[in-house]
């Protein structure tokens, strides 16, 4: 059984952007972060088209995220590659609209930013 606070998972996540490294401490390769951002397949969905890399989406572009869900957890993060704004999102239960509580979460970041 894995479990990741908010905490863990932002950690987790700036080393991933950082290329492989945390508070100045190398914990992945480059070589190892940017093989999990290279994609494995495509799809589509809903009309609009999505990469899928090691357990990333990402369009390459605008940005890298990762989603998922248990049994009464749904979770994600999304890192805006142009804004360089992250979001982590926890929901305590598993059918949450996670989306809409990360566009808020988004919404936020980007006005505190202006």
């Amino acid at each position: 059984l894995l479990r990741s606070s908010v905490n863990d998972m932002a950690k987790f996540f700036m080393m991933f952007i950082n290329d492989g490294t945390y508070n100045g401490v190398k914990i992945l390769s480059k070589e190892t972060t940017d093989l999990m951002k290279e994609v494995q397949f495509e799809y589509e969905e809903d009309g609009e088209a999505s990469n899928t890399c090691l357990i990333w989406y990402f369009d390459g572009d605008d940005y890298i995220g990762h989603e998922g869900s248990e049994e009464g957890v749904k979770s994600s993060m999304f890192y805006d590659l142009k804004e360089n704004v992250g979001i982590i999102a926890i929901a305590n239960v598993s059918d949450a609209d996670i989306e809409e509580i990360e566009q808020n979460l988004y919404d936020h970041a980007m006005e505190f930013l202006e």
